[in-house]
């Protein structure tokens, strides 16, 4: 999909989507995963692999699909580049089943990946090393990597390094929100029902291998309600002996055998069975319209795409549900209309009307303040009949428009750092407020770096960011990137951390005495425990803060300010701050009780999930207690699935909460996000009695 660049209106920038060649389905998807299995057809794999059936069942199957040839790469040509094989053959007799005796210069996927700024990754068992393009490599066979034959990847090294063994690449980049937005996955010889003893033996070591992976990949954002992740389970080709079946006819040169096929995801119909006749050239189609691009390799261009598989209506892929995102925010949304037209969509945001979008996809920027809304794109198909996406709930909190009142983008390309400001002194976390102008008019992000260290990006022209930092003094720098690449770099500000109150993260008190701003009044936290706090003394003048936690003095902080983190037993704590003026005057804040959760990880972005063990059966409601920890960035978030359902959620790298469950078995996974949209989890298998 290209984008046309359209100006600011208002406090709305919008980016119509123009499409290149007619998409046969207005469902896009950022996040498509395809697993490609061996030789057999849909009647054996249907019987012998239960988990995938159940799948099947659940989601949509493809009933009438076939094989275009028999010959393992001649299916893979045919899916990635659409290079139709005639009698066993393709290219001028170059390419057999076996691959192609020289690199292909011919249209392929990568090539539109390429030129639409579509990222792929490549995911094949037993590959060596990565970028690897041997022949074999024990149970890894080069005819069933498709990509190792195009010249687009084999005289592009950077291309290469998308080709990457699974073992060591494929759980850690879906635990951790990695997935391109396309990615293949070819498990070995031994694990897609090529070898084996017989039918059931080979489909069921397959079906096995499918249940290493895509449990976690379904347990994943684009894969969670309101994603867009698309997994495609098929088949190369159907039985070598006897299943020559194109559809309506059998011809053993030209007909690659009855496939299954399985499409999997959020927005995929559910319990769907289709029986329309198609072959591996719909299949390629599909992947074009899901990724929305503009054009199609080979047959893949004139071929119907599946669009049944995907129901009438909204679907909404940025923001997601629940996301923390900065301002202006992406909003990218398609329809799939009753009729199989749509005539536009509609952008509600906190119940107002923002715009029209013609045709069946949007692709929006809006700035937005700070704070909670929530959206809902409205899909009208040419009938008149509309349908309403589910609402998408979402915070703003990490940016804001440059050019605002809060804060002004500088007259020359650059930025402007307008909070803090140089010389302030501030608590932590430290409240960072910037704006860029661009070379061009156009800033793409802003980078802000503390101390020589790059703290994040920030999309658009401004940014609104809380970094936690430790006592002392600091320099920031805000880097001015535009869509040239062209970078500035702001005047260092220097400022000092925790030396002084009054901030509008720990506001000092209006009358003499002080108040205690972290941890927050009945918080579980991790040890050691971070503890801010300001005071105002009698005089106007405080001499220092006294920190006193179960009745023991933990230490005096000169001045009307402090910060500091204590190590903490586990269990509940009172702790309270008294302020003493240059007279000697004291005065006592209210005692804040908290309670240390005795829960640590033990390395960098880890999860610690501390109140269940493994395995262990315990009453409802089911106490939860995790604590995360990211040394490079903050975390913004975390979430608990009990069965892939969200049970309980917190804004920081802390989780406390008693879930009332009913008896059974849950598979229990806590996600943690830091500012960057880095995710990583932890799970255990818990029994509620």
């Amino acid at each position: 999909m290209s984008l046309k660049r359209c100006s600011v209106l208002v406090v709305i920038a919008l980016c119509l989507a123009v499409v290149g060649f007619a998409q046969n389905t207005s469902f896009h998807s950022r996040h498509v995963v395809v697993v490609m299995e061996e030789n057999r057809s849909i009647s054996i794999a249907s019987e012998y692999m239960p988990y995938l059936k159940s799948l099947a069942q659940q989601y949509s199957q493809g009933m009438q699909v076939y094989s275009d040839s028999h010959g393992s790469w001649l299916a893979y040509g045919e899916l990635t580049s659409g290079l139709a094989p005639s009698n066993g053959e393709a290219d001028n007799d170059i390419c057999s089943g076996d691959g192609c005796s020289q690199s292909l210069g011919i249209d392929n996927l990568v090539r539109h990946f390429a030129a639409q700024g579509i990222s792929w990754r490549g995911y094949f068992q037993g590959l060596p090393q990565t970028g690897y393009l041997g022949y074999q490599y024990g149970m890894y066979v080069r005819r069933h990597n498709p990509f190792a034959f195009y010249s687009d990847v084999t005289n592009n090294a950077a291309e290469q390094q998308n080709i990457v063994p699974l073992e060591t690449n494929l759980l850690p980049d879906i635990e951790g929100n990695r997935l391109a937005n396309f990615t293949w996955i070819s498990p070995d010889l031994d694990h897609d029902a090529h070898e084996g003893t017989d039918d059931q033996d080979a489909l069921a070591a397959a079906d096995a291998y499918l249940q290493t992976f895509v449990p976690q990949l379904l347990q994943s954002p684009p894969f969670q309600p309101g994603g867009d992740g698309v997994l495609v389970v098929t088949f190369d080709e159907g039985e070598l002996a006897g299943d020559n079946a194109c559809g309506g006819n059998s011809d053993p040169n030209n007909c690659g055998g009855h496939i299954w096929q399985v499409v999997i995801g959020p927005q995929v119909k559910r319990g769907y069975q289709s029986n329309t006749h198609y072959k591996q050239a719909n299949q390629l189609r599909m992947f074009c319209d899901l990724l929305a691009l503009n054009s199609c390799p080979g047959d893949g261009a004139n071929a119907p795409s599946m669009s049944e598989f995907f129901p009438a209506g909204v679907n909404v892929s940025s923001p997601t549900q629940g996301e923390t995102t900065p301002s202006p925010v992406n909003v990218v949304a398609s329809g799939t209309g009753a009729s199989g037209t749509v005539s536009r969509l509609e952008l509600w945001i906190d119940g107002q009307k923002i715009g029209n979008y013609p045709d069946a996809a949007m692709n929006a920027t809006v700035t937005l303040a700070n704070g909670t809304h929530s959206l809902t794109v409205v899909e009208v198909d040419s009938t008149g009949a509309y349908f309403k996406s589910t609402p998408v709930n979402f915070t703003v909190a990490q940016g804001m428009a440059g050019g605002s009142a809060n804060c002004a983008a500088p007259g020359s390309p650059g930025a402007n750092i307008c909070s803090p400001s140089v010389g302030q002194t501030v608590t932590s976390p430290a409240r960072f407020i910037a704006a860029g102008a661009g070379a061009s008019g156009e800033v793409s992000l802003l980078e802000l770096w503390v101390d020589g260290t790059k703290i994040g990006n920030y999309p658009g022209a401004g940014m609104n960011a809380s970094v936690t930092l430790s006592v002392g003094p600091h320099a920031a720098t805000v880097v001015e990137v535009d869509s040239q690449m062209h970078y500035v770099k702001s005047s260092p500000v220097n400022f000092t951390v925790a030396q002084s109150g009054g901030t509008g993260l720990c506001p000092a008190p209006g009358s003499a005495g002080a108040v205690l701003c972290a941890p927050v009044a009945g918080a579980a936290v991790s040890s050691p425990v971070q503890f801010a706090g300001v005071g105002t003394g009698a005089s106007g003048s405080v001499n220092h803060l006294e920190l006193w936690i179960d009745g023991n003095k933990i230490g005096n902080y000169a001045g009307n300010a402090m910060a500091t983190q204590v190590p903490l037993a586990g269990g509940t704590h009172a702790a309270t701050l008294v302020e003493v003026d240059s007279q000697a005057r004291y005065v006592k804040s209210s005692p804040l009780n908290f309670t240390v959760n005795n829960c640590s990880p033990g390395q960098d972005r880890t999860v610690a999930i501390c109140s269940v063990q493994a395995n262990e059966s315990t009453g409802s409601p089911l106490p939860i207690v995790a604590c995360a920890r990211d040394d490079e960035h903050p975390i913004t978030g975390m979430v608990a699935y009990a069965n892939s359902k969200v049970v309980a959620q917190s804004s920081n790298s802390t989780l406390n909460a008693s879930v009332p469950l009913s008896p059974g078995q849950y598979q229990l996974v806590i996600r943690a996000w830091d500012t960057t949209g880095y995710y990583f989890s932890s799970q255990q298998n818990v029994t509620v009695k």
